[in-house]
């Protein structure tokens, strides 16, 4: 399978994070890749001994400042003859890098605007599933604080409720609440995220929704417009603290796949059938069903109303006892379940992609794309003070030290002028990726080597894939 140009292709990465670092680690493996260039990237995926010195040299000074500025992002882009460009996180999706990009003839990998309302709008979201009859939680809309504290008041689901901001946040604009008392913790603390916003947060008001019963798990597809293939299954900790506890975070590590899904543990699924096996780790039952009930709906959905999707689709879904239900779409990849879907694909990915800007997935890949059977963990060690709620610091400007035996993917660091050269600069640091014939072996490997790479202050769970 061939993009048919035989020049090797430089890519541009745009995003600063972990899951950026993933993706240039990735596309350096390709034959069909000259240069990796990330946008603005970060110093730690500019240093890394372990992936294609094409990502140390190329850190783009024409977009250091990040994506706001499009003009400057077509422009960086035609002076380095960037074949293509692909968009990791939602923020500049939600501004319309890739109308303005498509709309200069620059190939680019992501949904529209219109398409990336799926994650940055939750009330646009939800109206999607609700129309294309996908199963998800009862929901309710408060336009504004106004509305919101009466639905706590009167709020009709058993299990408690979740305040979701309607728009993007971070990661950090979640709150589980079980009791009144919790919802208003939750207000207290949403209220002062958004007079550090000045406002921003609440702009779109938010998504009140019932607490559902079950186990979390992470599901994506890769989009072209018209077709999509199965792109692997993710657990996800967002919790803070082991055991499930604590606020929310962007995520604390994830693991793939998900040996769980269909073993029955919690859940009752029908006798679906598993698809036939399109490589050495055929679909389960319940990855066929996700397809069938969740995915094709919803990008049929999306198509009737006049934003096709192409790019990565996320739905972060709760495995109920009456089978899957959606709690939110991502319209890229996740963070941190990039760390582990990557290392485990066994394919060419600009290879994939080009194949889907093309809107040609499946005829390029009619068996579906391949991927190890080998588990994949990954733990993310966090600065002091993450997540930042309620007032606290996170704490920058520490050492980052040491080298792993395994990938060390990083986020939120900084060049120093110190002797490791790297510090700490935000709140998700750097993350350990590794690789092992099941999943706790994979769990005890993570954790022999979790201070091989260390800084002072790192928190980090112990229970990752447990």
């Amino acid at each position: 399978m061939t993009s048919g140009k035989k020049n090797p292709a430089n890519v541009l990465v745009i995003g600063s994070g972990g899951r950026e670092h993933a993706l240039a680690w990735k596309f350096a493996q390709s034959p069909r890749v000259g240069r990796v260039l990330v946008a603005p990237g970060n110093a730690g995926m500019f240093s890394d001994p372990k992936i294609s010195p094409a990502v140390h040299e190329s850190r783009p000074v024409g977009v250091a400042d990040g994506p706001g500025d499009l003009d400057r992002v077509i422009r960086f882009c035609r002076i380095n003859d960037c074949e293509l460009v692909v968009v990791g996180p939602e923020g500049p999706l939600g501004l319309g890098v890739v109308d303005a990009l498509q709309k200069s003839g620059i190939r680019v990998f992501g949904p529209t605007k219109a398409a990336a309302r799926l994650e940055t709008s939750k009330a646009f979201a939800r109206r999607i599933l609700e129309k294309a009859g996908v199963p998800s939680p009862e929901f309710l809309i408060a336009h504004g604080w106004a509305d919101l504290q009466p639905m706590i008041e009167v709020w009709p689901w058993p299990e408690g409720m979740v305040i979701k901001v309607d728009g993007l946040a971070s990661g950090k604009g979640v709150f589980v609440c079980k009791t009144r008392e919790d919802a208003g913790r939750a207000v207290a603390s949403l209220k002062l995220m958004d007079e550090t916003s000045g406002g921003a947060l609440s702009a779109n008001g938010f998504v009140c929704e019932e607490v559902l019963v079950g186990r979390e798990v992470s599901a994506f597809v890769l989009c072209d417009g018209r077709d999509f293939l199965s792109f692997g299954m993710a657990c996800d900790h967002k919790r803070l603290l082991d055991g499930d506890r604590g606020p929310n975070t962007g995520g604390m590590g994830a693991y793939s796949p998900v040996p769980w899904l269909n073993q029955g543990q919690g859940t009752a699924w029908p006798a679906w059938p598993a698809r036939p096996a399109w490589n050495d780790v055929p679909l389960t039952s319940a990855e066929a069903e996700i397809d069938e009930k969740v995915f094709q709906p919803v990008l049929k959905m999306m198509d009737e109303s006049g934003s096709p999707f192409r790019g990565f689709l996320f739905a972060g879904l709760m495995m109920t006892s009456s089978g899957p239900k959606v709690l939110e779409f991502n319209v890229r990849l996740g963070d941190p379940e990039t760390q582990v879907l990557l290392p485990r694909l066994n394919e060419d990915l600009f290879e994939v992609i080009m194949a889907a800007t093309d809107g040609r997935l499946k005829e390029a890949f009619p068996d579906g794309l391949q991927w190890s059977r080998a588990n994949a963990l990954h733990v993310v060690k966090a600065a002091a003070g993450y997540p930042g709620i309620d007032g606290a610091v996170i704490r920058s400007g520490d050492p980052v030290f040491g080298e792993s035996r395994h990938l060390v993917f990083y986020s939120g660091v900084a060049s120093s002028k110190g002797q490791s050269g790297l510090e700490t600069s935000g709140g998700r640091v750097l993350g350990v990726t590794v690789m092992a014939d099941d999943l706790n072996a994979a769990h005890v490997l993570a954790y022999e080597s979790i201070n091989e790479v260390n800084f002072d202050g790192a928190q980090w769970r112990t229970d990752i894939g447990k």
